[in-house]
């Protein structure tokens, strides 16, 4: 019996909504545990430093640094160079060491790599949400274990399937019509500097924010090697131009704010999102 493609995208929204909700953190829980394995460490072998003293807007030594001699790097673009140091971010409201900052041995920034969680769901497949970066220019200073970025970051929705073959040959023609059943096809929502739509690009800079009170079991001082803080507003819905899509990606996306907290509803803000970079040795 053929189905229609409004009726399966209708059985898709479905088996999500059963288990979108596991996403969502629960406020009851205790925060996570810090890592054992994460570590302060001197200054590594091979660190030169220097980068950001190579303009003297690059450091604090203003008011805030200004980066935009600097062409701002898609990560993918640079998956090819050596990233001899690298810091680990605890996300604990998500998940600890989740994250990374990619830098060369001058201390200038390459790539971060931003949270993405996966939930299983049985006879269909994996949901993932991830927050993509899609565009960094910084600077990190082991000696001072400081640094700076400005970056642009995606929401983005998917699911990908399982190993049976049935579901996996209905998902690869649902991707080839570009419903998100792939990373590649993902529904995604565009997210700015708070209260500024017109900047793609906001800053990453040193502390936690001043804005609020951080508890002491938010607190990573005690193992991290440096503590940095950004905040970020969400927009709207980036359309495909395809309107089965575009309607089906729009449910995918209501149906996940209705269970998060608004996450990716338009002028939501996350205010103060500090991340602390602990060096893996």
């Amino acid at each position: 019996m053929l189905v229609s493609k409004p009726a399966l995208a209708f059985t898709i929204l479905t088996a999500v909504a059963k288990t979108v909700v596991s996403f969502v953190p629960s406020p009851s829980q205790p925060p996570a545990p810090a890592t054992a394995t994460t570590t302060l460490s001197a200054v590594p072998e091979g660190w030169k430093g220097g980068f950001k003293d190579t303009h003297p807007d690059f450091c604090y030594q203003v008011v805030q640094p200004d980066l935009s001699d600097l062409p701002i790097m898609g990560n993918l673009e640079n998956i090819g160079k050596n990233h001899p140091h690298a810091e680990d971010l605890l996300a604990p409201v998500l998940l600890a060491d989740i994250s990374r900052i990619g830098y060369d041995d001058d201390g200038r920034i390459w790539s971060i790599i931003c949270p993405q969680r996966g939930r299983f769901i049985p006879g269909l497949g994996t949901v993932f949400i991830e927050v993509t970066v899609n565009g960094v220019r910084g600077w990190v200073d082991e000696p001072t274990h400081s640094g700076y970025a400005d970056l642009g970051v995606v929401g983005k929705l998917w699911i990908e399937a399982d190993e049976n073959p049935v579901v996996e040959f209905i998902s690869n023609i649902l991707d080839d019509m570009h419903f998100p059943f792939s990373k590649e096809h993902s529904a995604k929502v565009r997210a700015f500097q708070v209260g500024k739509p017109y900047e793609e690009f906001w800053p990453m800079t040193n502390g936690t924010d001043p804005a609020f009170y951080h508890p002491q079991f938010a607190q990573h001082w005690e193992e991290a090697f440096s503590v940095y803080n950004l905040e970020v507003e969400v927009g709207k819905q980036i359309m495909t131009g395809e309107k089965l899509v575009d309607d089906f990606n729009a449910m995918i996306i209501e149906l996940f704010n209705s269970l998060s907290g608004n996450t990716f509803a338009p002028g939501q803000r996350f205010d103060g999102f500090d991340v602390s970079a602990a060096r893996w040795r």
